[in-house]
């Protein structure tokens, strides 16, 4: 397994054809795994640090973080099973669907929008998942978990 940590904001961290850990503290990041099992480490000081400038993913809806393949979401899958794990957040937050994002003028169910919300803050944060075989990532299939 490989790793592959950054400080920077606005980095893009690209991953190998094995199975990798991406996690950044700079905010704003955009994550490419690739092949493998590869994990998303995605913190509440990342998401702070990006809250006041996100980008732009698939229409016009702005996001704090964004992951471009992610694999195997809702379930276990024979050749590719992610993980989004998500540290600093306070007991009780909760990561839940947003909504499908439009490509050329039709919903895409690739292109996944999810709000994740602060308990102790109050605060929301928007990320964008591509998901690779079009499922909706949820904490029951094992998909993401908080830490």
């Amino acid at each position: 397994m490989a790793d592959v940590i950054t400080s920077s904001p606005d980095a893009i961290l690209h991953g190998t054809s094995g199975s990798d850990m991406l996690y950044s503290t700079g905010g704003g990041e955009t994550y490419f795994g690739g092949a493998g099992n590869d994990s998303f480490v995605i913190s509440l000081a990342s998401l702070q640090a990006a809250a006041t400038d996100g980008k732009t993913y698939n229409d016009t809806i702005k996001a704090d973080a964004a992951i471009l393949d992610f694999g195997g979401a809702g379930g276990w899958s024979a050749t590719n099973n992610d993980f989004l794990a998500l540290t600093g957040f306070s007991s009780g937050s909760t990561f839940t669907f947003a909504k499908y994002g439009v490509h050329n003028g039709s919903t895409d169910l690739t292109a996944q929008f999810y709000t994740i919300h602060d308990a102790a803050t109050n605060h929301d944060y928007t990320i964008y998942i591509h998901s690779t075989d079009s499922k909706q990532l949820a904490k029951a299939t094992g998909d993401v978990n908080f830490y």
